[in-house]
């Protein structure tokens, strides 16, 4: 593909080395030249000196032949003008811009713009991060696909394990004692149930975890 990166700070300079490593065509735009040192010596791609709307600096950049564009300045605003520029000017439709304040996102929203926050996926990792201890990994399935959890029993009532499925979209399949491990589905009696074993899209871990901490 050919992309085009505007902004070349920490993260449109390692985007930008990571497109070309993965084989793609690229121009990384900046105004300030300096901004470029940033890059690898390896990297192959184009480096233009320019403002990220002006139109000139885009044709240098290739965008009249440009798969895509993302727009990772640090202003948003910016980011905003670059991405109508490039959308409405030059008709690219694969387009994806950096928000660096949350409240942003109402309005590249509203003018139907991909956009990426940082601040927000960060926070969502951490989250991700601390929550993770409460589902222990047991067994990749499926190329990673499927995975079988251990979940403690604390988390789910046994009476609420039907909603517990329906929200989390896992199922659960064992039951874990202190001695041994028991299957419902096969109508074995639940006693002193140590912890459940799911068997859930790997896709669906946050949702699992939302699920429980709902339920704590």
């Amino acid at each position: 593909m050919n992309i085009i990166v505007i902004g070349c700070g920490r993260v449109g300079s390692a985007l930008a080395t990571i497109l070309s490593v993965d084989g793609h065509n690229v121009s990384v735009i900046d105004e300030d030249e300096s901004a470029f040192d940033k890059l690898p010596q390896s990297f192959c791609g184009k480096k233009v000196i320019g403002i990220g709307f002006d139109s000139q600096t885009l044709i240098e950049a290739g965008i009249e032949k440009t798969d895509a564009v993302a727009i990772v300045t640090p202003s948003d605003n910016t980011n905003i003008m670059v991405a109508e520029t490039v959308r409405s000017v030059f008709g690219v439709k694969n387009v994806v811009a950096r928000i660096y304040a949350p409240r942003k996102k109402r309005t590249y929203d509203r003018l139907n713009l991909r956009s990426v926050c940082p601040t927000t996926l960060g926070a969502y990792q951490i989250y991700a991060e601390l929550l993770s201890s409460m589902v222990e990994s047991k067994l990749p399935l499926n190329n990673g696909d499927f995975e079988l959890l251990e979940i403690p029993a604390s988390s789910v009532d046994e009476e609420e394990t039907k909603s517990f499925e329906k929200e989390s979209g896992s199922k659960i399949v064992g039951a874990r004692t202190d001695t041994r491990v028991v299957f419902p589905w096969l109508g074995e009696k639940l006693d002193d149930v140590r912890s459940w074993i799911i068997l859930a899209p790997t896709s669906h871990l946050r949702s699992i975890v939302d699920s429980i901490v709902g339920g704590v």
